[in-house]
């Protein structure tokens, strides 16, 4: 029987993941398709704004990642997915899947993102996340869950849970200026910031059940060490560090 709250959803499904997203392998390893979206993506938050990106190397080239983003605007998702070589599959609202009659969800299907019911156990995301990570790939979470004035001040247990189940490596990523690109207050464009920090590593749980504390421990510790790289990152970004690359 279909949930009654959920009818307002009517794209975003998984049905529309499996019909219209690349396949695992794909998210792993990349495709023409998803290079040409990544392409673009950076292109159209170029023409917005001037990127600033630092900590490049903390990304490794291969094996399971877990990028743990702070999130003040809904570009966040786009601004990485664009910046970073590597296939990223994040974890976004299934609202944002609704706008233009299901085309916009459409377009971050076929873009590798995965639609997310928030405010309930949503196991086919979660499924998925993991498999993915399983086989090496690339999944992007806000931990903070909303879009807020990102300092991290909160942290949802999923990127805890995800990081423990998998062993999957958790790199934070402080994005800074984000909001300004759709709320400009004059023609030049504004400097976005993105800082990738230290990778952090946690023992994987293996199969079978998980302790609790544990996953709810290693989300503390990711949010306290993103929390920190936001602070550490945000007063004058460009000036402390000499490894910014501009992509512009």
């Amino acid at each position: 029987m279909t949930d009654p709250s959920l009818a307002q959803f009517r794209h975003g499904s998984f049905a529309e993941v499996r019909r219209w997203g690349p396949t695992l392998l794909e998210r792993v390893h990349g495709s023409a398709r998803l290079r040409r979206l990544q392409r673009a993506s950076a292109g159209v938050c170029t023409a917005l704004g001037r990127l600033q990106l630092s900590g490049i190397e903390q990304l490794p080239a291969e094996g399971p990642v877990i990028l743990a983003v702070n999130h003040t605007s809904a570009w966040d998702g786009a601004l990485l997915f664009g910046a970073v070589r590597r296939p990223v599959s994040f974890l976004v609202k299934v609202e944002a899947f609704q706008p233009a009659g299901g085309l916009v969800g459409r377009l971050l299907i076929a873009g590798a993102q995965l639609p997310v019911r928030r405010h309930r156990i949503d196991p086919a995301p979660v499924r998925l996340s993991v498999q993915l990570l399983d086989r090496g790939g690339v999944v992007g979470i806000c931990p903070e869950g909303r879009r807020g004035d990102g300092s991290v001040t909160v942290a949802l247990p999923g990127v805890g849970y995800l990081a423990i189940k998998t062993g999957a490596v958790v790199v934070p990523v402080a994005i800074h200026g984000s909001t300004a690109l759709v709320r400009r207050r004059g023609w030049r464009r504004p400097v976005v910031r993105i800082a990738l920090g230290p990778p952090m590593s946690f023992p994987s749980a293996g199969p079978g059940p998980i302790n609790r504390g544990r996953w709810l421990a290693a989300t503390e510790q990711i949010r306290t060490q993103l929390a920190e790289l936001v602070r550490s990152t945000a007063p004058e970004f460009g000036s402390r560090n000499p490894h910014i690359e501009k992509v512009d």
